[in-house]
């Protein structure tokens, strides 16, 4: 009586389990699916937040859509809303360590996107030249990644504690560059006239100014500068910044 008594509550535990892993058709219990690309067109924006781990592809075009590519059973359950002109990603996929682990690719087009946030630990790529007039780009998240074609005139890239790799190519008139943690910022190729530079980093920045470099702020790794225009430049870092400095772009420091 009482080995029956063990495997009905033992059969009750594990369908609570399933069952609170998800309130909608037991999403725990669904496998991945054949790997599928669905479209869906959107509501206008000009932001984006990303709140779980993707890999993102961004696109400059007329519309404003968004391809999910990954399981089809786990399509219906990345959450896409717009509220305030911001377009919100988030992965409501439950009970992922019972699933090979494959990240959602996502495919975003939109005509002028202004403002990107990361909470989450992303992927984030452009197959041809972002355009924009001001982009910020502003990264929460422990890892992030980006390789990226930007064109436009105002950008505004912060990495707060975190660690990747951040590759940046293209070319903009401004630049403030925020690199905080132990990221690797990777932007020899962005050509900007303009660069504000923040490097808290235990990895190392690089940079290409053409007419003025500002260094706000230097402490552990190493800012290169590539400029071979020999720009400006401009320091109101803490005394013996110039040993964390090198000017590669005119051959000295």
């Amino acid at each position: 009586m009482k080995k029956h008594i063990y495997i009905f509550v033992a059969f009750l535990v594990l369908s609570f389990c399933f069952y609170s892993c998800d309130t909608d058709k037991n999403r725990c219990m669904k496998s991945t699916g054949e790997i599928k690309s669905e479209k869906f067109n959107l509501e206008s924006f000009s932001k984006v937040q990303i709140k779980s781990d993707f890999d993102i592809t961004l696109i400059s075009g007329d519309e404003y859509s968004l391809i999910i590519n990954c399981g089809e059973n786990l399509i219906p359950y990345i959450n896409r809303e717009i509220k305030g002109n911001e377009l919100i990603l988030e992965n409501k996929n439950t009970c992922e360590w019972l699933r090979k682990r494959e990240k959602p690719k996502l495919t975003i087009t939109c005509p002028n996107l202004k403002e990107i946030t990361i909470y989450e630990t992303c992927d984030l790529k452009s197959l041809d030249s972002l355009y924009f007039t001001t982009l910020s780009i502003q990264n929460w998240a422990g890892i992030f990644t980006t390789d990226m074609i930007l064109s436009g005139d105002s950008l505004f890239f912060r990495s707060h504690a975190s660690t990747g790799d951040y590759k940046l190519e293209g070319r903009c008139n401004y630049a403030y560059i925020y690199n905080v943690g132990n990221g690797y910022l990777k932007a020899r190729k962005l050509f900007c006239n303009y660069i504000h530079a923040v490097h808290k980093s235990l990895g190392d920045s690089e940079v290409n100014p053409s007419k003025r470099l500002f260094i706000e702020e230097i402490k552990y790794g190493k800012l290169y500068s590539f400029g071979t225009e020999c720009p400006e430049i401009i320091s109101d870092a803490d005394e013996g910044w110039e040993k964390l400095f090198e000017n590669i772009g005119c051959g000295g420091s």
